[in-house]
């Protein structure tokens, strides 16, 4: 073992995704991601003082930044060298959801006269971020059956039988998807900005300050020695730190991140904690 490191810190650091940064970029990273803390902070101590179109944006403007620099584009690529497409991705997906944010009453004027060209560019390279971004952080199969239904809306006009329909033109599309609020900046965007965040968020505070791990070894040091303990500890410490945050969403984040890969190790090579 490393000194310095658990086991489980050893684990947690074999399976993540995330590029491990040093210096200039650590510290813009570091920034990037207080910012979005600080700013879900004040949104929730003082409700209303940002719209929620605002909230909305800003919240998937550095969420995106932070997502393309920390998530490599595949596993093969993973390095912490960040490469330029990168930069180029991390500064687009800040700028995109921005454009709505310094634009937003001139396209509620052009709402009910006819977006621009401009908007309508400023949609498709919104669309194609987050499909990438779902494919980075979650998985390829949810942007897949994303584009197939973005396609179908689009080219169904030329698809016989029941499953066709008239089809949609690309404005009108792009224009549903990214301009209102029935596409992507609708109902789950809105709940992650206002309420899932927050959860996150304190569930990272928990965890760097040990409470999560505290949760972790009682729940090892009750179950670790039984068959399945790792799946059963998983369990007992969801549902310790489950008493605190309330929160799905926190649990998976803190808990998760040490016991799903624990879970996934083989059992003759597990050190619990205390051994």
């Amino acid at each position: 073992m490393e000194a310095g490191k658990t086991e489980i810190e050893k684990i947690e650091e074999k399976f993540s995704r995330e590029r491990k940064f040093s210096g200039k970029i650590a510290l813009l990273v570091s920034v990037i991601a207080i910012s979005l803390s600080v700013f879900h902070l004040i949104n929730g101590a003082y409700a209303g003082l940002f719209s929620m179109d605002v909230v909305r944006c800003i919240h998937l403007a550095l969420v995106s930044c932070l997502a393309f620099f920390l998530i490599p584009f595949s596993k093969k690529r993973a390095s912490n060298k960040l490469p330029i497409y990168d930069v180029i991705l991390a500064i687009a997906g800040l700028i995109v959801p921005l454009y709505l944010v310094f634009n937003r009453v001139a396209l509620l004027e052009r709402a009910a006269t006819g977006f621009t060209m401009v908007d309508y560019l400023i949609a498709g390279m919104g669309i194609v971020l987050v499909l990438e971004l779902t494919r980075r952080v979650a998985s390829p199969a949810l942007s897949i059956i994303a584009i197939v239904t973005i396609l179908y809306a689009g080219f169904a006009s030329h698809i016989p039988g029941i499953l066709g329909h008239p089809g949609y033109s690309w404005k009108v599309i792009g224009e549903h998807l990214y301009l209102t609020h029935e596409g992507l900046f609708g109902i789950p965007l809105t709940v992650s900005a206002t309420s899932v965040v927050l959860f996150i968020i304190f569930g990272a505070f928990l965890a760097k300050s040990g409470a999560a791990k505290f949760f972790i070894d009682i729940a090892f040091a009750l179950t670790g020695r039984t068959t399945g303990g790792p799946a059963k500890a998983a369990v007992v410490s969801s549902a310790l730190m489950g008493t605190v945050s309330g929160s799905s969403v926190a649990n998976v984040t803190t808990t998760g991140t040490f016991t799903i890969p624990l879970m996934k190790k083989p059992a003759t090579s597990l050190s619990l904690p205390g051994q």
